[in-house]
């Protein structure tokens, strides 16, 4: 009987366990790590030359590959994509209305969308109400409502971007009127603003305190000042 004997050496099959893809924020560092079995080296996709650090500051958003190899079991790579995230722009050409009425609802006020925007912020004036993430939102003025400021700006997880205002004047909702007859003259507790009513159809030239009734039926006024309308009369 002859006998030989075989040195076998088994090599370990390469493996690797990288880093998920992630987001960092502009200026931020990233460091590239991976555990396994053979790793070599690091490489920005797309490149021949490995990286030589692998603690930097990338100034674009960019994939890096890591190899692992063990002789004749083969080679392996994984890839990770490194997206680098700017602080949202700065807010800028908000429209929406700018002279209101107390007691006015759902106007409707937009901005243009912000470049790396993923949500909005926004900040109303006393006694208005609205309610959004987004570039445009829809404002009820109460009737407590004042005059001030619609403010906006943009936000990501890096950061917010500069503001944009949009002043916004609101005018007090008239006093519903008080009317009274004396005889045929249908007089007005409001001094100016009158516009009368027959059967609910406005009467042509009845805008004075006071209005001769000349017809039977049911009168009634409103008061507009500074384009705001009172409830209809009594």
């Amino acid at each position: 009987i002859v006998w030989d004997t075989v040195s076998v050496t088994v090599l370990e099959t390469p493996y690797i366990q990288s880093l998920n893809d992630t987001i960092i924020c502009s200026g931020s560092s990233i460091t590239l790590a991976a555990t396994g079995s053979g790793i070599t080296d690091w490489y920005l996709l797309g490149n021949s030359q490995p990286l030589t650090q692998m603690t930097f500051v990338p100034d674009t958003t960019e994939s890096y590959v890591v190899f692992a190899e063990n002789g004749i079991c083969g080679q392996l790579s994984d890839t990770i994509l490194v997206e680098v995230l700017s602080n949202p722009q700065s807010a800028h050409d908000l429209t929406g209305d700018t002279l209101v009425c107390q007691g006015e609802s759902s106007l409707i006020y937009n901005l243009p969308a912000i470049g790396y925007a993923t949500a909005y912020n926004w900040t109303l004036p006393a006694g208005a109400t609205g309610i959004s993430s987004t570039n445009n939102i829809s404002i009820s003025y109460g009737l407590s409502a004042v005059s001030g400021y619609v403010h906006v700006y943009a936000m990501n997880s890096c950061g917010s971007g500069s503001p944009d205002s949009l002043w916004v004047e609101v005018f007090s909702k008239p006093a519903t009127p008080l009317i009274s007859l004396n005889n045929h003259t249908l007089h007005s507790s409001a001094s100016v603003g009158n516009q009368w009513y027959l059967q609910g159809i406005s009467i042509i030239g009845a805008n004075a305190q006071d209005y001769e009734a000349v017809t039977d039926g049911d009168y009634y006024t409103i008061v507009t000042l500074n384009e705001c309308s009172s409830e209809n009369s009594n």
